[in-house]
């Protein structure tokens, strides 16, 4: 019966020039609903990264990856949580770290072949600048991760639509809550995880 109906369908079995014929294989027919957009931040919710000044703070834990002064811890079982993840979402990683320190954390929790799976990879070039300093670290910007430049396509690189995606069908996993100040409520925050 599946093989049947993964030929093709025909609306009209007359051989008319003037009928009009749908000649689709009915897997290209998409009848189910298109995977929602999950954006994961990078530290603080996959994994905890630690400057080497730090490290009394995670003293005889071994660290999963150590790349310039750093060292990353992954979350526990978070392959497979990846994993699941690109089996049921758009799966995208934003995060306020420069771009050159996210290479570390981002081989170490993705693992070989899942890096190509994410449908982008954002850093604090595509964050908003607050105009407000960490407490902590005064000289540390506080950046906002605005949806909607996901929603409205700001980078062409992005692989959807224009519109494609809403607060409707858009979910931001992050653990810092002033970074999600500018989006809806359907964004959900996290506690962040510390490898301790």
């Amino acid at each position: 019966m599946a093989d049947k109906l993964k030929k093709k369908i025909v609306v009209s079995d007359e051989s008319s020039e003037d009928e009009n014929e749908l000649d689709l294989p009915l897997e290209k027919l998409n009848l189910g609903p298109k995977k929602k957009l999950l954006v994961l931040c990078l530290g603080g919710v996959v994994a905890h990264r630690v400057h080497v000044r730090d490290k009394h703070t995670v003293r005889g834990l071994k660290p999963d990856v150590t790349y310039g002064k750093f060292l990353v811890f992954k979350r526990p079982f978070c392959t497979d949580f990846m994993k699941f993840c690109f089996e049921r979402f758009v799966v995208g990683l934003w995060s306020s770290a420069r771009d050159h320190n996210i290479d570390g954390v981002l081989s170490c929790i993705t693992g070989p072949g899942m890096r190509s799976k994410l449908a982008f990879v954002w850093s604090q070039d595509e964050c908003t600048e607050s105009g407000f300093y960490c407490l902590r670290k005064e000289e540390k910007p506080l950046f906002l991760k605005n949806l909607k430049d996901l929603w409205e396509k700001k980078y062409r690189s992005l692989p959807w639509e224009k519109g494609q995606y809403s607060s409707l069908n858009t979910l931001l996993v992050d653990d810092e809550p002033h970074t999600c100040l500018l989006n809806p409520v359907r964004t959900t925050l996290f506690q962040e995880f510390q490898f301790r």
